[in-house]
């Protein structure tokens, strides 16, 4: 269990943010991030398909050992609580329950509005917390979690814009937002009952920086406000894409 109890399988005390491990990991796996989507260019979709489930997959099993251990060792410890626990339900958990979408669902409105989700809103967020390197090392649980988990999140979106599995466009920016706000309204009612800042729309207590001079105002007003910012980030990610295939298309012209 020192693999899941410690910071450090190996008792080094840190600290383990952007050392040797996580700089060589962060390198390989961008490379890769870009290497993936080229060798996988025209390839059957059904290839493509299978590859997405079987990282919707990891991310599945990454996330039940997370909260089954949580879950376990917080009712051993007696200190079962909601902070304790960590519920699924932060922006990047929305890969979860989103993916099945993505992956099965045969109406085409709902599949591309859940793919435009997982492409832009999703893509971000995976690839701050990807940037961000985890408190414990690669060598113990949760620091390994933290990266996998969030790289998958940017891979899999990088593999679906790179293959032309979607190709995004100005109007997907309203269904990715519908998306956003189904789930974030259950959200901020869990948040109000228990006092919590998932998905950061409730008061941001849970973001980096403070932001408690909005939400002290109004908690509504910071809520506005971080739709807000998810749309304008959203919108960044579209531009990108649609920037890029542009570029591409006039390249090949240009030959």
């Amino acid at each position: 269990m020192n693999f899941f109890e410690n910071p450090d399988w190996f008792g080094r005390p840190g600290p383990f943010a952007y050392n040797l491990e996580y700089i060589v990991f962060m390198v390989l796996a961008i490379a890769f991030v870009f290497v993936l989507p080229i060798l996988l260019k025209g390839k059957d979709k059904k290839i493509i398909k299978l590859l997405l489930i079987i990282l919707w997959g990891v991310a599945v099993v990454l996330d039940l050992l997370k909260y089954g251990y949580l879950l376990i060792s917080n009712a051993v410890n007696g200190t079962f609580t909601i902070a304790n626990i960590d519920v699924p339900l932060w922006t990047c958990s929305m890969f979860l329950y989103l993916m099945p979408f993505v992956l099965f669902c045969k109406t085409e409105k709902v599949q591309r509005a859940c793919t435009a989700f997982i492409c832009t809103i999703s893509l971000f967020a995976g690839l701050v917390n990807f940037a961000v390197p985890a408190e414990e090392s690669l060598f113990s649980f949760f620091g390994l979690h933290k990266m996998v988990y969030h790289y998958i999140l940017l891979l899999t979106p990088a593999i679906m814009l790179g293959t032309g599995f979607i190709k995004l466009n100005l109007k997907d920016l309203l269904p990715s937002m519908i998306v956003l706000v189904i789930f974030a309204v259950p959200v901020y009612v869990f948040n109000a009952i228990f006092k919590q800042d998932y998905m950061f729309i409730y008061d941001g207590s849970f973001l980096p920086f403070d932001a408690s001079s909005i939400s002290s105002v109004s908690k509504l007003l910071y809520t506005l406000l971080a739709l807000i910012a998810y749309a304008v980030l959203a919108l960044m990610v579209i531009g990108i894409d649609m920037g890029v295939r542009k570029l591409h298309e006039k390249i090949k012209k240009a030959k």
